[in-house]
């Protein structure tokens, strides 16, 4: 009977847990075959970590986002074809963190306090 139960467990919980959510935004593959998750809404950079994790996600980091490859000249793997800017989770200085063009590729850092789309990975 407890293997049952068990059994019945982990049926209904390794579903939910193999999939995170992307409620409120944009699943968008880069270049890598990475399925990305980006929010349909801008926020500021603080914002952008909360409604990651609220997607059992977090702010991608430009390796992530750049699948791992040097970034300085731009971010190949997220020419996406979205006309937006959004928030990675690497900080450049104090109140800076850097985005990234998800047309063009190019990352920048960014105040903060702006409204970018969170990029989640």
């Amino acid at each position: 009977m407890k293997k049952l139960l068990l059994i019945l467990a982990l049926t209904v919980a390794l579903p939910s847990m193999a999939y995170a959510k992307c409620d409120g935004g944009t699943e968008k593959p880069g270049k890598n075959g990475h399925v990305y998750c980006i929010s349909n809404q801008t926020m500021n950079w603080w914002s952008a970590f909360a409604w990651c994790k609220a997607n059992e996600r977090h702010l991608a980091t430009l390796d992530e986002a750049c699948n791992n490859q040097s970034w300085s000249g731009g971010c190949t793997n997220m020419q996406i074809s979205m006309d937006k800017y959004a928030w990675t989770a690497i900080a450049s200085g104090d109140s800076s963190a850097y985005n990234v063009g998800l047309n063009s590729g190019y990352v920048y850092p960014g105040t903060r306090t702006l409204n970018y789309s969170a990029l989640c990975y």
